[in-house]
């Protein structure tokens, strides 16, 4: 028989033995009462719909235009490669760059090891690299600064108006709802509950 594993609160540091609990219930701490892990049937039906509504957000990012600048009765789409490529002609190659790995590269990986993550969880496909899948994931996750960007993007249509007329892209709207299911999906997917459907004498 298995000795009872030890788990550690997050608020309070307190170690406490794991209690089996069926499906729907959550542990507690003893002490402040915050939440331990809880016992959730594996699915993944949620985790799978936020990963695959951001990658069809983060497709429509690149595909359209974060604004619409008319000056002078020319009208401007600005793109995120056209963000890219204008840094890069004007000599800013490491902001280029920077961007290119915060808005397109980070979040791209970071999608593709979760969808590759659940898929194998989801439908128990051999758990082939799935730590170096999960290692992936956690070591791009913080190169993606989407709510950086879109906080300076919203600055720069604010201070535009008054010179120019900007219409705001399809681009935007995009990556806010990105921001929101990339949350979503942090808050939904249960490592715990990953780790215990592993085998790993077969991985």
């Amino acid at each position: 028989m298995l000795p009872a594993l030890l788990i550690a609160c997050n608020q309070c540091d307190l170690l406490q033995y794991e209690v089996k609990l069926v499906e729907g219930e959550k542990a507690c701490c003893s002490r402040c009462n915050a939440l331990l892990y809880k016992n959730t049937a594996p699915h993944y039906n949620q985790e799978i719909a936020f990963t695959v509504s951001a990658i069809i957000m983060l497709i429509i990012a690149n595909m359209f235009p974060i604004a619409t600048i008319i000056v002078q009765g020319q009208v401007i789409d600005a793109t995120l490669f056209d963000i890219i490529q204008t840094l890069a002609m004007q000599q800013q190659n490491s902001l280029a760059l920077l961007v290119f790995i915060t808005l397109l590269l980070a979040p791209t990986v970071e999608l593709l090891a979760m969808a590759y993550l659940l898929m194998q969880l989801k439908w128990g496909w051999p758990k082939h690299y799935i730590t170096q899948a999960y290692r992936l994931r956690l070591s791009v996750k913080t190169w993606v600064l989407t709510d950086v960007f879109m906080l300076g993007v919203l600055v720069d249509l604010v201070k535009l108006t008054p010179i120019v007329t900007v219409k705001v892209g399809i681009a935007v709207w995009a990556l806010g709802g990105l921001i929101i299911l990339l949350t979503a999906l942090s808050q939904a997917f249960d490592t715990r509950k990953m780790w215990s459907q592993i085998d790993f004498h077969s991985t």
